[in-house]
């Protein structure tokens, strides 16, 4: 699409959006761009081909543009002090400068943005952080993919060919490592007293009464289920009134599983 967004603009000034006198929820206003026609319009120009959807030049790509640079210049007014244009900005030492361009790999592909500037050099953005070439969602993305067994190869292919992201094997590895450290961390983290219990349940029988195991023994929980299989889960004391699961999983009858 590269931008069509804009490049259409002049010849659709004349259109606008459905008014939307008050907050509405996502779908009215879905209704109210539909009834307007527009929908239909660029969902026509998708089916031809006319206009892609993800990847680079693709329309939701366009629209994370629109919404991130409206952002940056309201976080630029914000800093600055003053709208732009406000004659009394002339009075303050600090002002606006241009804009610099930047590519950020997100979810839907690549985003090409004008990162407004300052004058003193002092703006320093929330949106788009000074150095940073990824949108949150993005290494949400990867995360979930690698979690559910993809090698970085795999992941590093699956971006290329879905969303025209094209990351390199060390960068998609940082954003696991960065993962891994953090359970890491959890795992190692400090925990309270660790109580065990055992809670059978067999077929046919409810509200089996708790009986307590010795604090040394080694925290479990399961449940009977068919034959000599059973589901077995490990929990313990987080120390702040609630119980931490630490696995779970079936194994056999009188064989509880380590978590």
């Amino acid at each position: 699409m590269s931008m069509a967004l804009d490049d259409e603009q002049q010849d659709n000034d004349d259109r606008r959006l459905p008014e939307l006198a008050e907050p509405r929820s996502t779908a009215e206003v879905a209704e109210a761009l539909q009834a307007s026609g527009m929908v239909d319009e660029l969902l026509a120009q998708i089916d031809t081909g006319q206009v892609q959807i993800t990847g680079d030049g693709g329309l939701i790509p366009g629209l994370i543009k629109l919404a991130l640079e409206r952002g940056l210049k309201a976080e630029l007014t914000d800093h600055l002090g003053y709208e732009k244009g406000d004659p009394a900005g002339r009075e303050l030492p600090n002002a606006r400068n241009g804009s610099s361009p930047k590519t950020v790999a997100s979810e839907a592909g690549p985003v090409e943005l004008n990162i407004p500037r300052d004058r003193d050099g002092t703006f320093t953005p929330r949106l788009v952080p000074k150095g940073s070439r990824r949108l949150g969602g993005l290494d949400d993305m990867i995360i979930s993919l690698y979690a559910g067994g993809m090698t970085l190869r795999d992941i590093q292919h699956h971006l290329a060919s879905t969303i025209g992201t094209d990351l390199s094997h060390e960068t998609i590895s940082k954003i696991c490592d960065e993962v891994l450290d953090a359970v890491d961390e959890w795992q190692n983290r400090p925990t309270g007293s660790v109580v065990s219990r055992h809670l059978p349940r067999r077929p046919g029988r409810q509200g089996q009464r708790r009986r307590s195991c010795p604090k040394q023994a080694r925290p479990h929980r399961y449940w009977r289920r068919h034959g000599r299989r059973q589901a077995c889960a490990g929990d313990l004391d987080s120390g702040r009134g609630g119980r931490e699961v630490l696995g779970r999983g079936v194994c056999e009858s009188g064989q509880p599983r380590r978590a």
